[in-house]
């Protein structure tokens, strides 16, 4: 694939990374997370038989199996469970700047689990990065009383 269509494929992700955020701030409006993360995933089961999983899922290793689990339990059920649940309690547009700790998270389990490299241009990142989603997310009094700013 050319690196034309990777980046068309990805503006087009983020393009509807947005609109989930979008629609789940009106979707909790009216059900619980819990509900809606449980109809997400059922409109997904089509997409999952469409690459007919039965074909390779027999070969899976104890370590493919547990990256399965991993990537089902973890990284997308709970992940759209906790989304929300915050988007719920702070909003979308809070809520949506956390998903720049993405990143991060890669960054610390790929020196754990993957035996990646240590570099200071990681951990430079990575602080740029915490940084950024704290001024974005401190709370508003704070950055008043911080300018002298009286309310």
């Amino acid at each position: 694939m050319s690196a034309k269509r990777v980046y068309i494929l990805m503006v087009l992700a983020a393009l509807f990374w947005s609109g989930a955020f979008i629609t789940g701030k009106l979707a909790v409006r009216e059900f619980p997370p819990f509900a809606l993360t449980f109809f997400r995933f059922s409109f997904a089961l089509p997409f999952v038989l469409w690459e007919k999983p039965l074909t390779y899922l027999p070969n899976a290793t104890t370590e493919g199996w547990l990256a399965i689990l991993y990537m089902a339990v973890f990284a997308s059920v709970l992940g759209y469970l906790f989304q929300l649940i915050a988007i719920q309690n702070i909003g979308a547009p809070k809520a949506a700047i956390f998903i720049n700790l993405v990143p991060v998270f890669t960054i610390m389990q790929s020196l754990l689990f993957l035996g990646e490299p240590f570099s200071w241009f990681k951990m430079l990142s990575a602080c740029i990065i915490v940084t950024g989603v704290y001024l974005t997310t401190r709370p508003e009094s704070g950055v008043k009383e911080a300018a002298g700013i009286k309310a």
